[in-house]
């Protein structure tokens, strides 16, 4: 009895890149997530603003009302666990993925968007890295086509150049 008997093909392929059948023919494609290096500074923001309303409720002046004070501190924690939830939600869900026809972003938290641009419209590419990109994962791919761009954002700067070698030879960027 064979070892992957009763698995589908989708199971035995390993998840960074497997085919697809499009028209007859396997295209190959290559799916790019977003870096946690920044979801993880956000957090640390987030956790560090909390704690610092934390510590400025205990030196309001005492003519303000306790009530006044305990609720901005419960709406700045509300806030900050919001934005916790919010920023995990919303770094896990981009997805780019690219093939031999066409680059797709998908992204969003509570609806969904999906957009997609043809290799053959793509005319040139814009990449943005910001200081210390190795820490933050703050690295852009713009990609300029016919009729509108593309933003690849939060990706590594090892991805952007696999992605720029993806491309069409013609493309310039």
């Amino acid at each position: 009895m064979p070892a992957d008997r009763g698995r589908c093909d989708s199971q035995v392929v390993s998840w960074r890149r497997f085919l697809r059948r499009e028209q007859g023919e396997f295209v190959s494609l290559r799916k790019f997530r977003c870096t946690k290096s920044m979801m993880i500074i956000l957090y640390i923001f987030l956790i560090l603003v909390a704690a610092a309303a934390w510590v400025g409720s205990h030196f309001v002046p005492p003519e303000i009302p306790g009530w006044i004070t305990w609720s901005a501190l419960a709406l700045i924690w509300a806030l900050c666990l919001f934005g916790l939830i919010y920023f995990g939600f919303y770094f896990t869900g981009i997805v780019y993925e690219v093939s031999e026809r066409e680059l797709i972003r998908s992204s969003g938290v509570f609806i969904r968007n999906r957009r997609v641009i043809k290799m053959e419209a793509i005319q040139y590419t814009t990449t943005i890295t910001f200081p210390f990109n190795r820490i933050t994962g703050i690295n852009f791919l713009v990609i300029h086509g016919l009729g509108g761009s593309l933003l690849f954002s939060w990706l590594k700067k090892s991805d952007i150049q696999q992605i720029k070698q993806m491309l069409p030879k013609n493309v310039v960027g």
